[in-house]
């Protein structure tokens, strides 16, 4: 505690602390699905808390290191995360997130009725044969925006995904797909799919949606064209 001042109607101290290399395991990152995930931080926290007619608090958190890892891929941060609270609200100043191929934007706040989150980014396709087993290599980007508000008992997810594909190869399947350029959109409840390419020395488009339900495919009506294949 940098200072403390105490009357019979008010109470208030400064508090100042720092962790170096604190790591979280499986419990308190909640990732139960997850055996092998971690997170480890370095940073200092600095608040102001005051007892006085009800509880105040306010501060600030920077965190020079950040580093999340999960089963065959990492994040790290990118500069200093910043972020500053008061006893119901979590604001994000700085949150800048980076991995192989991959780089994560987060603004917006976390309160005690729910998130205002805007997550941006881009992420290279090459990673999508770890973790899709059909998929063996790809080459290209995606562009992913996704919004998360509401209130802590449903919380609604939604966004869009640009899609710039040079080329994608899946396994067992002789085929040349290219030049495949993208859009979707989404929430909890569907997506809406527009996208044209090339496969075996010609073209295709491809329209449509799906239904979802909890981000799980649950009834497709997608549309395609072939030109010259």
């Amino acid at each position: 505690a940098r200072s403390s001042t105490s009357t019979a109607e008010r109470w208030h101290t400064d508090v100042a602390v720092e962790a170096s290399d604190l790591v979280l395991g499986k419990g308190p990152l909640m990732l139960d699905d997850l055996d092998e995930a971690s997170a480890a931080f370095s940073g200092t926290i600095e608040a102001s808390l005051m007892l006085s007619g009800g509880f105040e608090a306010t501060g600030r958190i920077s965190l020079t290191s950040a580093v999340l890892d999960l089963p065959e891929y990492s994040l790290a941060n990118d500069g200093a995360l910043e972020a500053r609270f008061d006893e119901s609200t979590l604001t994000l100043d700085s949150v800048n997130l980076m991995g192989e191929g991959t780089r994560i934007e987060v603004s917006g706040s976390v309160g005690k009725p729910g998130p205002r989150l805007s997550v941006t980014g881009q992420a290279d396709l090459a990673l999508l044969s770890r973790f899709v087993d059909t998929i063996d290599s790809a080459k290209g980007t995606l562009y992913p925006r996704i919004g998360v508000e509401g209130t802590w008992p449903e919380i609604d997810v939604a966004g869009e995904i640009d899609l710039d594909c040079e080329s994608i190869d899946i396994k067992d399947m002789d085929l040349d797909i290219e030049n495949v350029h993208g859009h979707a959109s989404f929430n909890e409840g569907a997506m809406v799919i527009d996208v044209a390419g090339g496969v075996a020395g010609g073209s295709f488009t491809a329209a449509g949606g799906m239904k979802l339900s909890g981000f799980t495919p649950t009834n497709f009506d997608l549309y395609t064209d072939f030109n010259d294949v």
